[in-house]
């Protein structure tokens, strides 16, 4: 496995998934970049005490001056994803 993607809802932080963090936290002992997608609005806080201090992205914020969610995602996935043709 190359990378871990959550999509991240209510129902995801809210119910007991410890399959789920069992994955992850297999994911974090192995280097394994995990990339989680904030897939409401609203869930910052729960998120922040599930998952403590990890990066997400979140399509849905819009904000003139910050760089699209597709071009950061873009990049993000150039970085920790190993091309062979390179």
């Amino acid at each position: 496995m190359q990378l871990f993607v959550v999509p991240v809802t209510g129902a995801l932080l809210k119910e007991n998934n410890d399959d789920l963090f069992q994955e992850i936290a297999y994911a974090r002992r192995k280097n394994i970049p995990i990339l989680p997608l904030m897939e409401e609005e609203g869930l910052d806080d729960l998120f922040n005490e599930r998952f403590g201090a990890l990066q997400y992205y979140a399509p849905h914020r819009k904000d003139i001056a910050a760089v699209s969610f597709e071009e950061k995602l873009g990049k993000y996935l150039d970085r920790i994803l190993p091309y062979p043709d390179r």
